[in-house]
C-alpha cells in the first residue's frame, strides 16, 4: 500500500517496528483514521481542524484514493473517505477519533 511505501522509502534498511520508533520516539505512534462522509471535518482545511494546536497531533499524510499527500499543507482540504495518518498518543488520538470517524450531530 502507499502507507507502506512511505515507511519503506524513509529507511529501506530498517525493520518496520524500528522505523515506527524513529518517527515516534516518545509515547506517540502512527494511527490511520478514515474520514466519515458526514464528519464535521469534511470540506475543512487542515489548519481549521487545529490538530496540532488543539490536540498535539501531527498529520503525517493523507491517502485519497490512489493519491498520497505527504506532509500536507494547512490549506489542504479534507474530503470524505480520506485516510489520515496521524502521529499522536493514544489519548490524543482518542480525542479526535469520534470527530473523524463518526457523522456529526
Amino acid at each position: 500500500s502507499s502507507w507502506t511505501r512511505v515507511l519503506q522509502d524513509s529507511r529501506k534498511t530498517k525493520r518496520r517496528t524500528d522505523l515506527m520508533r524513529d518517527f515516534a520516539p516518545w509515547d506517540a505512534h502512527l494511527v490511520r483514521l478514515k474520514v466519515h462522509p458526514n464528519s464535521d471535518w469534511v470540506k475543512q482545511e487542515l489548519k481549521e481542524t487545529r490538530l496540532r494546536s488543539r490536540y498535539g497531533i501531527n498529520l503525517v499524510a493523507i491517502q485519497r484514493g490512489q493519491e498520497l499527500i505527504v506532509a500536507p499543507k494547512g490549506e489542504e482540504m479534507i474530503f470524505p473517505k480520506d485516510e489520515l495518518l496521524l502521529l499522536g498518543t493514544d489519548e490524543q488520538i482518542d480525542q479526535v477519533r469520534g470527530e473523524i470517524e463518526s457523522p456529526h450531530g
